[in-house]
Order: C-alpha cells, then structure tokens, then sequence
C-alpha cells in the first residue's frame, strides 16, 4: 500500500525475491526495494521517479569536497528547476557533523606528532653544533669571516636535513601506498561501524602538497636550528669561542 498526495492510494503485488539484511534492524522493517516502473504504478504516477547517485571520480578525501561541488552545480544547472542536486554533506548532516568534530581532533594529533618530530630535528642539530664550537672558533681564527661560517653551517645543515627528508619521505610514502588498501580495525568497531553502514577499515592516504610542506618545514626547522648557535658563536672573539666560554 502507498499514498501519493495527488493521486491517492495504490495497491501493488511484487513477486518477493529476497529479504534485504540492511545494517540496522529499524531499516528491515520499513525498507523495500522494487523496480522502479513497480513504484510508479504503484503511486500512480508514470513520471515519478526515485533520487538518482552519482559517484564523482576524483574524490579520495574531504580535501576533495571541491569536486562534488562543482559536479553538482553544474548538474543543477543542467537539469533546471524541476530537479534538485544535492551533495552528500545535505543528504547526511550527520557524517557531516562528525567529520566537523573529528578533523580538529586528527589534526591535533597531527600537528603534536609534527612537532615532536622538529624538536628531534632541533635537538640533533642544535647539540651537534654546540659541541663543535671550538672547531669554528679554530675556523674563526684562521680569518673566516662571520658570514662565511654561518654559511657553512647552514650548508651542512641542508644537507644532512635534505638527505634525511628524502629517507624519510620515501618510507613516510611507502607506508601510506601500504596502507591505501586499507587497514583493519579491531573487531569492536566492525559491530558499531556496521550499524550506520560504514566500512572498519582506515585508508591511508597523503597528497604531493602534504607531503612536500612536511619537508619543507623539517629543512626549516634544520636551518632555524644551525643558524642560532652559529650565528652566537660567530659574533664571539675567537679564542673565547675556543675556550667554549
């Protein structure tokens, strides 16, 4: 039995195939799928038809959102008034409520994992050159300038942050083309994700920017730390230098 609010009640009797098992109990007991001319007579209405899904090539994440956007806008405008686009932020508030909640979360424990990392890479650099004072107040001595330590120190530094950049790029890359699959979660998130029809598996995934600003900023954070203590021991007499005073 159906109502349509123009055409009143209809009556129809399918042919049973099967019992849908859908995530939740709730939807088994009010869900049913029929062919799509089976609804319209049954509502009485031969152009009345069902929503329409359309997957979006491209989209691997929610820094992709742009291209849904764009697609449905330019089917909204294609279609007309007749028809209404939705994307799928307006279809389900709700994932979008916890995606709102959960991003700030992830990039917190992004941005502490990212600073964990650059205090390593200033506490190496940083040590190493404090207690190699005395060779650049050797250097400083011989008549280089201050400009040309500083120089060489920075060089150093670059060099030994890019080597270490590229290693850890390839295995940060690595890792995440291993992980893209997508990796299991324990066995109580499979009951829970079940439920609201989400796969318990995590895909990993990482951009050509993300990963680019991360080394960028780590031979930042390597020049910021060669350049402070040479620049402290380069504006020094040498024999003080020397003297690790």
């Amino acid at each position: 039995l159906a109502s349509h609010p123009q055409s009143g009640t209809g009556v129809l009797r399918p042919k049973m195939l099967g019992v849908i098992q859908a995530p939740m109990p709730e939807i088994n007991r009010g869900f049913v799928q029929i062919k799509l001319e089976d609804a319209r007579r049954l509502v009485k209405a031969d152009q009345a038809a069902t929503s329409v899904i359309a997957m979006v090539r491209g989209v691997e994440g929610p820094e992709d959102a742009w291209r849904i956007e764009q697609v449905a806008a330019a089917l909204q405008r294609a279609l007309g008034d007749e028809y209404v686009v939705e994307t799928w932020d307006e279809l389900a508030p709700e994932i979008m409520g916890y995606l709102r909640i959960a991003r700030p979360i992830l990039l917190g424990f992004m941005a502490i994992f990212f600073i964990l990392a650059g205090l390593v890479v200033l506490n190496t650099i940083y040590l190493n050159l404090l207690e190699r004072s005395k060779e650049m107040g050797i250097i400083l001595a011989l008549g280089a300038g201050h400009r040309r330590v500083l120089r060489m120190v920075i060089i150093e530094a670059l060099v030994l942050a890019g080597i270490g950049t590229a290693i850890g790029s390839v295995i940060g890359i690595a890792l995440v083309q291993w992980g893209s699959d997508g990796i299991g979660l324990p066995q109580s998130y499979h009951d829970i994700y079940q439920q609201i029809g989400i796969s318990a598996e995590i895909a990993m995934s990482m951009s050509m920017t993300e990963a680019l600003i991360s080394a960028l900023m780590m031979l930042v954070i390597a020049v910021l730390a060669a350049w402070l203590p040479a620049y402290h021991t380069s504006r020094q007499e040498p024999v003080k230098v020397m003297k690790g005073i």
